[in-house]
């Protein structure tokens, strides 16, 4: 072992004699700050290494690491060559307490605008406690009056984190907040409609913004059930509550693979993608559900109804033969037995038609009001449709009652 590597040995075993002392300094801080923040930095182990290219460090609860404190004592420590002062090691202490405090603590959104382990939300947590907001410790910056202000505003340029830099971003989007996109019902409704650009958009006493553009009218909710609606567009930068993918063909397998993705990473959650087709066809089941049973049981009446007319005529007819054949007996035409059978017919079936035709007219008008758009279907329609109904019937009694009409009334007579 070489003189040097002695010197070393002794050195470090000198230093770790101050590790109580420098726990119970970081503790006592870092409990005064707990208090003040409602935090628990002073519970969190501290550990303490040789480390030569590292003041300290905060590392956070995961898989592989437990959550701990580390500062290198040939920097921290009182017994090396050219210590820190007092000032410098309280403030790096808590240097490393704002690196707690952006992670275990609500920042606000105005300070988010740069991730990075050094980056706006660590600096906004030095200014809570008066830290030095540089990334790089140095000595002498306890000493230094740091215009907080100025750096919240600042880039930062810490290489050993990946830095996403959206402070311009920012700066745009606050632009972007303060104007508007309005459709064209939105318009209708203020009476807009000449010269919109440019008008101020309000919320009671809030100004929403300006108007700089205008979309054509669009259905911004359930196309099926809720018209066309006056829409104000803002932007907004933080999350909306849906999550929108755009994903490339072949669509289905990769719609498969996202959420095959999402569940592994996150297994515990409920998130599931789905097309928007099928959102739409979620949308619109019920209905399409109750148009398909709707229409089985109006063919399975309208069978039903049919049979019951063709059985009604049967019996109308055997009733009447007799009488038919007296009248054909008597010299009365094929022609006038069938008008006569008819007209009773029609004057027996007339108001159930009527009745019917007001039944059905009345359950479509409750059943598309409940759409935001229909095809047009109006009265005249129902009123064909019943004339077509009378129609048929008239023409099932003429069929039966033209063979009995011109049957010999002899045959009738003896049946009976």
């Amino acid at each position: 072992m070489t003189y040097y590597d002695q010197e070393n040995q002794f050195l470090r075993q000198r230093l770790q004699k101050e590790i109580p002392i420098l726990t119970a300094l970081i503790q006592n801080l870092y409990q005064e700050l707990d208090r003040k923040f409602h935090l628990n930095g002073a519970k969190i182990p501290v550990t303490f290494g040789f480390e030569t290219d590292s003041l300290g460090s905060y590392t956070r609860q995961s898989a592989h690491e437990k959550e701990h404190f580390h500062f290198s004592l040939l920097f921290v420590a009182y017994g090396v060559n050219n210590p820190l002062s007092k000032e410098d090691r309280i403030d790096l202490f808590k240097h490393e307490y704002a690196h707690y405090m952006q992670y275990n603590m609500r920042i606000p959104e105005k300070y988010k605008w740069q991730a990075g382990t050094h980056g706006s939300a660590w600096k906004y947590c030095c200014s809570l406690i008066g830290a030095a907001p540089t990334p790089y410790y140095k000595a002498g910056e306890a000493l230094l009056d740091h215009n907080y202000d100025k750096v919240l505003k600042s880039r930062i340029h810490d290489k050993t984190v990946p830095i996403r830099d959206t402070y311009q971003r920012q700066q745009k989007a606050q632009k972007q907040k303060d104007e508007v996109v309005v459709n064209r019902k939105f318009l209708e409704v203020m009476h807009w409609k000449e010269n919109p650009i440019g008008r101020q958009v309000r919320n009671n006493d809030e100004i929403l913004g300006t108007i700089v553009g205008v979309t054509e009218d669009f259905r911004s909710s359930n196309p099926i059930f809720v018209p066309e609606e006056p829409v104000v567009f803002q932007y907004r930068s933080d999350f909306g509550g849906c999550i929108q993918v755009k994903l490339k063909e072949p669509f289905d397998e990769n719609l498969k693979k996202l959420n095959e993705d999402v569940k592994n990473i996150w297994p515990d959650g409920d998130l599931n993608f789905v097309s928007e087709t099928r959102a739409t066809e979620l949308q619109i089941s019920t209905v399409v559900d109750f148009r398909s049973v709707a229409l089985m049981a109006t063919i399975t009446i309208l069978f039903v109804t049919l049979m019951g007319l063709i059985g009604y005529i049967n019996d109308e007819m055997q009733r009447r033969s007799k009488e038919i054949a007296i009248r054909k007996v008597n010299g009365a035409e094929a022609s006038s037995i069938l008008l006569l059978l008819s007209k009773d017919i029609f004057w027996t079936s007339m108001p159930a038609v009527c009745i019917g035709t007001l039944g059905a007219w009345y359950l479509g008008a409750l059943w598309t009001d409940q759409f935001s758009e229909t095809a047009e279907f109006p009265i005249y329609y129902y009123i064909l449709i019943a004339f077509v109904s009378l129609l048929f019937i008239i023409g099932c009694v003429v069929i039966k009652t033209w063979r009995i009409a011109n049957d010999n009334p002899v045959n009738s007579i003896k049946s009976e």
